[in-house]
């Protein structure tokens, strides 16, 4: 049964959820001054504020390829445990070309809006997101995906913070 559908007296259950990524903003780690993390009222990221030279450079993925996926993994004989997120999407040939040097080998931090419109910081100040893995494809046939898809894994002993949406 459809979740739009409504039948009076009928307790329903709706399991569905909206998935995906909208945008997607970047900066180098080493471009951010300070992280305002409110840890007595919401547990949110207030704000975030670049250096002076940095700020934010908006991602132009393809639609509906981009996926951010984060797992705990506990450790119950020392009572630790780590939070790793894989932050996955796909650049056309065009803006390959312009972020792959940008990304080799430095820390990223993400701002993801995602369709629901909630936003989540994947990396910190001091620890980044790093590009871990890279293919670049042609495709197959004609109406295949011809460009290159990014995978970023960023390990943390927190699991993902959301902001709070004020101006971006």
């Amino acid at each position: 049964m459809s979740c739009n559908n409504i039948i009076p007296y009928i307790e329903s259950n709706c399991r569905k959820s909206i998935g995906g990524i909208k945008r997607i903003f970047a900066i180098n780690s080493n471009g951010i001054d300070y992280i305002n993390y409110d840890t007595e009222n919401s547990e949110m990221v207030n704000f975030i504020i670049p250096k002076d030279s940095s700020n934010f450079a908006q991602i132009k993925c393809v639609k509906d390829s981009a996926s951010l996926t984060t797992t705990f993994v506990g450790d119950a004989a020392t009572g630790s445990g780590e939070y790793t997120s894989e932050f996955v999407f796909k650049l056309v040939e065009d803006e390959f070309w312009l972020w792959t040097e940008s990304f080799s080998n430095t820390p990223i931090v993400f701002i993801i809006q995602n369709n629901r419109n909630e936003y989540y910081l994947v990396g910190d100040e001091t620890n980044g997101a790093y590009l871990t893995n890279s293919v670049h494809t042609s495709g197959a046939n004609l109406g295949e995906f011809n460009g290159e898809e990014m995978t970023f894994t960023y390990t943390s002993d927190k699991p993902l913070w959301k902001c709070v949406v004020g101006s971006e």
